[in-house]
Order: structure tokens, then C-alpha cells, then sequence
């Protein structure tokens, strides 16, 4: 993987930008990898935590690669909406959502029933900060719909990365988020 940082907070706070990494075959050089699925599946391993984990106090370092240097310089922002019953179909768990297969009772003395689920997320970055949230809503109809306060112009990114934020005082993730090039994203223009 390639690693960029972003320090915030008088060195506090970073966002980091982990993008895929594959061997060329041509160059038996490294090279940003088009396949995110991959890094994220490595990183959910204990071992990858573990080396995460190891890079982001310092312990090890990673080949550090400036894939995005205009970041320091300008401003980006994100928002995406991703309707979680498709998620739930392609993690083949569908049934969550119908009335006859998913028990639900835990949650209130009848059955619960859900009509569908959204995500949303959005993430705007700037020299100074970083800004970032998400949010789930499950409902019981077939309709629900989010609205933006702001317009949001969605940058475009050339590859796909993972991207967090990382406190450490606190030793904590704030907030971990994906951009995946190869997911289609809204009509936007570049901030």
C-alpha cells in the first residue's frame, strides 16, 4: 500500500490516504492498484490492524508517495448516498429486508419489518481541516430520501483510496471512509 498524510491540528490530527499497491509486471516497479476490495480485506485482518495500527504510531513505515500533493493546496468534498439494500444484496443478506424472512423482534413486542436502508456520507477537506460524517436511517416504507443543507461539489479522484482520520493524543480513528473510483458517483464539479 502507498501512504499519504495530511497533517491538522499542529501535527495532532492526520488524515491519511492509503491507496492499493501492485508489483508491474512490465517495470517490477510498485504502482497505485485499480482493486480497493483487495486493501480494505487486508486491512480488516488482525494482522492488518495490527500493521495499521503500527503505522499510524510510528512504529513502521510504509513507501510514503505524495499520489495526491494538490490536497495540501486545495479544497475537496464528497457526499454519498449508498442505499444499504443494494450493500445487503451483493453481501447475499438480502432477507434483512423482507417481512416474512427477518425477525426483528428485539426491537419492539411486534415484529418490525424494515422498508429499507440508506447510508450516507460526506466528507469535505480543506488546508486548515477536515469535516466529515455519516449517517444509516432504516424505515419501515419504501420511500426515504436525505436532503443536503448545502449543495456539495463532488471532487473526482483518479484512483481509489481509503481514507481516515487519525487523533494521536487519543490514539483513536475518527473516521475511516472509502472512495472507490470505480463506483459511479453523482454528477458533480471539481471544488
Amino acid at each position: 500500500m502507498f501512504l499519504t498524510e495530511l497533517p491538522y491540528m499542529h501535527k495532532n490530527q492526520s488524515l491519511y490516504l492509503l491507496f492499493p499497491a501492485a508489483k508491474s509486471i512490465e517495470t517490477c516497479a510498485w504502482e497505485v492498484d485499480e482493486n480497493i476490495s483487495g486493501l480494505v480485506e487486508r486491512l480488516t485482518t488482525n494482522a492488518g490492524i495490527d500493521k495499521l495500527r503500527k503505522v499510524l504510531e510510528s512504529q513502521v513505515s510504509v513507501p510514503e508517495c505524495a499520489i495526491y500533493p494538490e490536497f495540501l493546496e486545495m479544497e475537496h468534498e464528497l457526499e454519498h448516498e449508498l442505499p444499504i439494500d443494494e450493500l445487503l444484496e451483493d453481501l447475499g443478506i438480502r432477507e434483512l429486508l423482507e417481512p416474512d424472512k427477518a425477525i426483528l423482534s428485539n426491537f419492539t413486542h411486534e415484529n418490525l419489518h424494515l422498508g429499507g436502508a440508506m447510508h450516507r456520507a460526506y466528507i469535505k477537506m480543506t488546508p486548515e481541516k477536515v469535516i466529515s460524517g455519516a449517517v444509516n436511517m432504516f424505515f419501515t416504507k419504501n420511500e426515504a430520501t436525505f436532503k443536503s443543507f448545502e449543495k456539495t461539489n463532488n471532487s473526482q479522484y483518479e484512483y481509489s483510496f481509503v481514507l481516515l482520520i487519525y487523533d494521536r493524543d487519543r490514539r483513536d480513528i475518527l473516521f475511516t471512509g472509502i472512495i472507490n473510483k470505480n463506483h459511479r458517483l453523482p454528477d458533480c464539479k471539481c471544488s
